[in-house]
């Protein structure tokens, strides 16, 4: 049953935000990539994934926070998940 459920939220990692919700209520974009990577068990780019999670702002279902969190460099921002986030999905999967 794990495996099955692992499994689904691997799936679900590849094309849609809802993994965000194992984060805290709020995570910068690096943490929020980091988990797509673990789920989907590889390595994605930068800039790609950014692209993708610019459209979920646009859309309005993350929210900046306003706040940064430093850890050694650069601030990073935090965000929020907005309410309807989890039905939002990725025009293209991760992997393509």
């Amino acid at each position: 049953m794990i495996g099955l459920a692992r499994e689904r939220l691997r799936q679900k990692a590849l094309y849609s935000i809802v993994p965000a919700y194992a984060l805290s209520e709020t995570f910068t974009l690096p943490e929020l990539q980091r988990l797509h990577e673990v789920l989907i068990g590889k390595r994605l780019q930068k800039k790609s994934f950014r692209r993708r999670i610019r459209r979920i702002e646009q859309a309005e279902l993350l929210l900046d926070t306003g706040e940064k969190r430093s850890e050694g460099g650069r601030p990073a921002t935090l965000y929020r998940m907005k309410q309807a986030s989890d039905s939002y999905t990725f025009v293209r999967n991760l992997e393509d």
